[in-house]
């Protein structure tokens, strides 16, 4: 029996630190775990989820699954984390997010902590979802008459191509960089610290204490204590307090108008307290109340030591460390 014991144990720390190598998803439905192996793990936990459960990525490369829940999904970054080596969640095909729900206003669709290779496509109005440190290539829609982001949430979310916001959609974006804005009429858009490229389209925006790096921006923009390299820009947004900076070096240590994951976002040291927010903050994703960081807010296994041998009492000792965001 004590073998038994001993075997069971064996096999359920080696599921655990086995989980830091290959590609591990847990399902947390109103209390019980159910965990799933290999790049298919997101397919099947998603799968095998109701509204409002949560599903857990590790580090590694993931095939794409319809989002058709209102899950929360959390992974274990969106870039290589140096100060721990966590590698991030990544999805690497083109995905489709298609959540409706009824009378059920407290479920919907978060995502936190990972990264989008492919395009992210809306098939079907998406309510209120909610996207925290995640990095996109593109995401758009397959018809802009009906399939919308609702009153969607961006916050430290890194948009590398565009996005298009369609007919009717509302989206606020907090602390991110915005390479391209594509959209339409009837729709809203509020920017607070961010990085904005090129905006066109009719899309009236709120822009405030962010920085406009591209050609042009087209709609009805209301900009205020924001920062652009382009005349045009800050004379085609109505509001106060903007500024021109002309060149790139004068506002960024390492960023010259084109993402590049090696590439730094940061500000001068003078441009930090030369171009300021509202709030006395400095204007981009690192000012505000909450300046920008990559890593997630949810606990990440970093750590798991497991002893060679058993004690007297037949028990293996096990640490294991965990890493949250500060």
């Amino acid at each position: 029996m004590k073998k038994l014991f001993l075997s069971l144990i064996a096999i359920t720390l080696t599921a655990v630190c086995y989980a830091q190598s290959t590609q591990v998803a847990t399902l947390n439905h109103e209390g019980w775990i159910s965990t799933f192996y290999g790049a298919d793990a997101l397919i099947e936990a998603n799968e095998a989820a109701e509204n409002g459960d949560v599903i857990t990525l590790s580090s590694g490369l993931f095939t794409a699954t319809t989002l058709n829940k209102a899950v929360t999904i959390r992974g274990a970054g969106m870039e290589m984390e140096s100060a721990t080596g966590i590698a991030p969640t990544i999805i690497n095909q083109d995905i489709e997010a298609s959540v409706w729900y009824y009378g059920d206003t407290h479920s919907r669709l978060t995502i936190e902590g990972v990264r989008f290779n492919g395009t992210l496509t809306t098939t079907q109005t998406v309510p209120s979802p909610t996207f925290i440190k995640c990095k996109f290539k593109e995401i758009t829609t397959t018809d802009g008459n009906y399939h919308h982001l609702t009153n969607a949430n961006f916050i430290h979310c890194i948009i590398t191509d565009n996005i298009y916001i369609s007919r009717e959609s509302s989206a606020s974006f907090h602390n991110c960089y915005v390479n391209y804005v594509d959209g339409e009429s009837n729709k809203v858009c509020n920017f607070e610290n961010c990085i904005i490229g090129t905006m066109i389209g009719d899309v009236p925006s709120s822009i405030t204490n962010s920085i406009l790096f591209g050609n042009d921006i087209i709609g009805v923009c209301a900009a205020y204590n924001c920062v652009a390299f382009n005349d045009g820009i800050i004379a085609h947004c109505q509001g106060t307090k903007n500024v021109n900076a002309y060149y790139y070096d004068t506002v960024f240590k390492e960023f010259t108008g084109t993402y590049d994951d090696n590439i730094s976002l940061e500000l001068t040291d003078n441009a930090v307290w030369e171009y300021l927010g509202a709030d006395g903050t400095q204007v981009g994703i690192y000012g505000g109340t909450f300046p920008f960081d990559p890593v997630p807010s949810n606990p990440r296994i970093i750590r798991c030591d497991v002893d060679k041998r058993s004690n007297a009492d037949g028990m293996l000792n096990v640490t294991v460390e965990v890493k949250k965001a500060e």
